[in-house]
Parts: structure tokens; C-alpha cells; sequence
């Protein structure tokens, strides 16, 4: 009797341990480098990571500039979609290309990004370009002194002004509000950013200019500052948009 009791306790205090072993690994690792290079974000539908992802893996030249992002539907799966990046001759990104999959095979050019900058290399203007329809958007960035981001416009494919954004920041240069009107000028979002130890945290998105929340995003950094786990839930049941997860690997 004695024996089977203890074997009972033994079995009984062990399960907790193995429950826990047997638990998917939610968190990523903790031990990158600060400044790391990211190598590849996973994507999972909902504000948990779960067995089936999308994958978007980052490939570099030798000086490290980013010149190919590739996007698949799942590990092994076959490449659904694919970014190329290139450079000016002072090495600042001038134009991204993207390629999705046909289902008749090959890859098609959907949309081409030209960027433009001003005198002191700081960007001003991206071109937006639909080679199927032919048509081009632009947004124009406006800063201040500061060099600092307060105002984003965005114009359609008539040349019209169809939103814009504007940007507020603490003494710290922090970002903390962006407001997104339309051409109107009516309140469409607003972005609230939070901080902890100089990371941007927390995002709470809410509907015009009122206290409704849309949508809450939550980021985990790992204790050098990369950027780790993002999550963005839903909160309003009228969303057309879904919860998703993204979990950021680095080399």
C-alpha cells in the first residue's frame, strides 16, 4: 500500500511538468543581439502563435541592404508571393517591385514603389505604381525642423487628395497620437501610442473621435530591443479586418 501511494503521488506531481513540456513554444527567444537582422516573420490568423503560418523570409546583399523579401502559405510550401528592393547610388531604397503567384504559373507585377527624397536625403514622396491598369498613386510626407514626420498625404489615382495623416509626439520625440482624416476633413481613426523602457508597446486605434476602440496592438520586445511578438486583435464586431499574430525571427 505504501508503495502504490507513492507512486501515485509521484505520477500526480510529475503531470503538471510534463503538461507543461508538452506546451507550444509561445514565446520567441529572448537572446538576440541588439540591432539585430531580421530573417523572417511568421503570421498566424487569431492573437495566438499556432502550428500553421505564413512565412515571409528577408534575403540581403553583401553590404546588408535588403534586396528580396519572399512570402509562402506555410512551411514548404511553395512561394505565393515576392518583393525585390532596389537601391540609388547613395545606397537609399529607390524602388520596390512586387510579383504574386498566377494560378497559371509564373509571377505577375501587380505594383511597383518609387520613392523620392529631398535635399537632406530624407523621404518625401512615394509613387505607387499599377502596371496591369497603368494607373499611379502618390503620398507625400511632410516634416518639420525636426526632421520629424506631421504630415502624410495620400492622393488617388486623379491627383486628388484623398486622406491624410497627422502626427503628434512627446518631448521625447516620441510618437504618440496620429490622427487619419478624410478629404473632408472628418476624423476617420486615431492612432494612441504607449511606451515602456523606449518601446513602443501599444497601440490602441479608435473610431473617429470618440473613445470606441477598433483595434489594440500589442508588441513584445526581447531585453535588446527587437521587436519580437505582435499581436492585433479586433475589438469592434463590425471589423472587416481580422486578429493576427507576428512573431519576428533574427539572425
Amino acid at each position: 500500500m505504501k508503495i502504490q501511494l507513492s507512486l501515485r503521488y509521484l505520477v500526480m506531481t510529475m503531470l503538471p511538468i510534463a503538461f507543461i513540456a508538452c506546451q507550444p513554444d509561445t514565446e520567441p527567444s529572448d537572446n538576440y543581439p541588439e540591432n539585430a537582422r531580421l530573417a523572417r516573420i511568421l503570421y498566424y490568423v487569431g492573437t495566438q502563435v499556432q502550428d500553421n503560418a505564413s512565412i515571409e523570409e528577408y534575403e540581403y546583399d553583401n553590404e546588408g541592404k535588403l534586396i528580396k523579401t519572399n512570402r509562402a502559405l506555410g512551411e514548404g510550401a511553395g512561394m505565393a508571393a515576392y518583393e525585390q528592393y532596389e537601391y540609388d547610388s547613395l545606397k537609399r531604397l529607390a524602388k520596390i517591385t512586387y510579383f504574386n503567384y498566377h494560378i497559371d504559373g509564373g509571377f505577375t507585377n501587380l505594383k511597383n514603389i518609387y520613392f523620392g527624397y529631398d535635399n537632406d536625403g530624407i523621404k518625401e514622396k512615394e509613387t505607387i505604381e499599377h502596371p496591369k491598369t497603368g494607373s499611379t498613386e502618390e503620398i507625400i510626407f511632410h516634416h518639420d525642423g525636426r526632421k520629424r514626420l506631421i504630415l502624410k498625404e495620400n492622393l488617388n489615382s486623379a491627383h486628388m487628395l484623398e486622406s491624410y495623416h497627422l502626427f503628434q509626439y512627446d518631448v521625447h520625440d516620441q510618437l504618440i497620437e496620429e490622427s487619419i482624416y478624410n478629404a473632408d476633413d472628418r476624423l476617420m481613426r486615431k492612432h494612441v501610442h504607449h511606451y515602456e523602457n523606449g518601446n513602443n508597446t501599444e497601440i490602441k486605434v479608435y473610431v473617429g473621435d470618440t473613445d470606441e476602440l477598433l483595434r489594440k496592438i500589442t508588441k513584445t520586445f526581447d531585453r535588446n530591443k527587437n521587436l519580437i511578438l505582435l499581436q492585433s486583435e479586433e475589438l469592434a464586431i463590425y471589423s472587416s479586418s481580422t486578429s493576427y499574430t507576428k512573431k519576428y525571427e533574427y539572425e
